[in-house]
């Protein structure tokens, strides 16, 4: 029980740290392509 809830735990981590790095690159690119169009 306890393996398998630390592994759930650790995808779960895993998991939003994904997310964030997704929206952090996200926001990279909407903010390259706003600086585009400002130009």
């Amino acid at each position: 029980m306890e393996l398998s809830m630390n592994k759930r735990f650790k995808l779960i981590s895993w998991n939003i740290d994904g997310l964030d790095r997704l929206q952090y690159t996200l926001e990279e690119r909407t903010g390259g392509i706003v600086a585009v169009i400002q130009r």
